[in-house]
């Protein structure tokens, strides 16, 4: 039924749906697009489905809903509230293949479904949740708005077939209110990325209240401009860095915001190997005040007992730290060794060691080579890159013989924060 935009009609509309609603008819398709000006309530039990818009005026009267709305289009609130009022604790489910939450003023929802898999909501204005949000399925895109989840519950986001937030534009987050010692997961992700999942968990150590803020930007470090929410302004360039600061990773890159205290917190950030030019080893930090990067210290460690529905991520940075509140943006650093996959220790002079580039790096490192039968051959800490290919550990072979062409396998240690690099090693010589 379509609906001109007529007082007469529009009150009209708002009278069938009042009568509807309060008597509780189980649902009321409304085949159409809802203009209001007046009081629409929703009984408990009732549902109203909508294949067009809603719009609220901006001289509209209350909007209660204790039951569900389904909409096929978009969710536009120009009125001078925050649309749902009262004690309404109803849902809006949105259940269209590409909507907008919009208008010239924010929505306050009780409960927010997000559903039809693949499907984009996108956020043209900050949103609140007063309790639930469910992406079932749906990509949420903030663009540089904030969706703010105020239930404390860490179950009060739910996600699930591939849902998850899209915060696609530097400065928009997905805020979460916390008051208990137990982890919240930020699901964020990017359609770009292997498994679209790079999720963060923050673990508050104390049941204080505080509110997180957290975004995922794929999108160069070095040409990032605008300001995050913390007011660190891009770009941020991987020159500016200390000097213990390995290469840094420039494909995506984070911020984490903290909006209260600055209390201790465990932090986690889920990654894919596959992310590295070479392999994370920490995490740094931007330094708003002195306008440099900074390795924040994180230990990188296999990921192990992992919730079904957050990808496949093989590895994890995490930290126990305070987060601040006035530097919020965080990038991984990649490690700047160059790993070798072979060398030829005739005595030629050419390539006669093996040799991993920028190792003195890592002062606490330990090679240990294996070969195919895995008996040791060699270790050494540190490793001073001067191995010629002689067996000096006990094994199969005779301390101080050469060994023979093949393929062999190493353990290089860097630190204790960084996994074990594993990898082969071709030896071919000439004679």
């Amino acid at each position: 039924m379509g609906i001109k935009q007529s007082k007469t009609l529009q009150l009209s509309l708002q009278i069938i749906l009042i009568i509807h609603l309060f008597l509780g008819f189980p649902s009321l398709c409304g085949q159409c697009n809802i203009f209001s000006r007046n009081s629409i309530h929703i009984k408990e039990g009732s549902s109203l489905y909508v294949t067009g818009d809603i719009q609220l005026a901006n001289d509209s009267s209350d909007f209660i809903n204790n039951g569900a709305i389904l909409l096929e289009k978009d969710w536009i609130n120009n009125s001078d509230s925050t649309a749902l009022v009262g004690n309404g604790k109803g849902s809006v489910n949105l259940i269209g293949d590409y909507q907008e939450i919009k208008g010239t003023n924010v929505t306050q929802f009780y409960e927010l479904n997000l559903n039809n898999v693949n499907s984009i909501k996108q956020a043209e204005i900050d949103i609140i949740i007063d309790s639930l949000i469910l992406l079932n399925g749906a990509i949420l895109e903030t663009k540089k708005n904030t969706v703010t989840l105020l239930n404390t519950n860490p179950n009060s986001l739910q996600w699930s077939n591939n849902g998850y937030i899209s915060t696609n534009e530097f400065g928009g987050q997905f805020i979460q209110k916390m008051d208990t010692a137990l982890p919240y997961s930020f699901p964020l992700g990017n359609s770009t990325l292997l498994n679209n999942y790079r999720v963060i968990e923050i673990t508050p150590t104390q049941n204080d209240t505080v509110s997180y803020g957290a975004s995922l930007i794929v999108e160069d470090i070095n040409n990032t401009s605008g300001e995050s929410p913390a007011g660190s302004i891009g770009p941020f360039s991987e020159l500016d860095k200390e000097n213990n600061t390995q290469k840094l990773n420039k494909r995506y890159f984070f911020t984490v915001t903290n909006y209260g205290d600055e209390n201790t917190s465990k932090v986690n950030f889920y990654f894919d190997k596959e992310d590295a030019e070479n392999h994370f080893t920490s995490v740094a930090k931007w330094d708003k005040s002195e306008k440099i990067w900074k390795d924040e210290n994180y230990t990188i460690l296999p990921a192990t007992n992992l919730n079904s529905n957050i990808g496949s991520p093989n590895k994890i940075a995490t930290k126990t730290t305070v987060l601040d509140s006035i530097s919020d943006v965080y990038t991984f650093i990649d490690s700047d060794l160059n790993l070798p996959t072979g060398f030829s220790p005739d005595g030629d002079g050419v390539n006669d060691f093996l040799v991993f580039e920028n190792l003195e790096n890592y002062p606490e490192n330990e090679l240990v080579i294996l070969n195919r039968w895995g008996s040791e051959i060699y270790n050494a800490a540190p490793y001073t890159n001067d191995w010629n290919g002689e067996a000096v550990t006990k094994g199969i072979y005779l301390q101080g013989k050469k060994v023979e062409n093949g393929t062999y396998f190493y353990i290089l240690k860097l630190s204790k924060n960084i996994p074990p690099i594993k990898r082969y090693i071709e030896i071919k010589k000439a004679h």
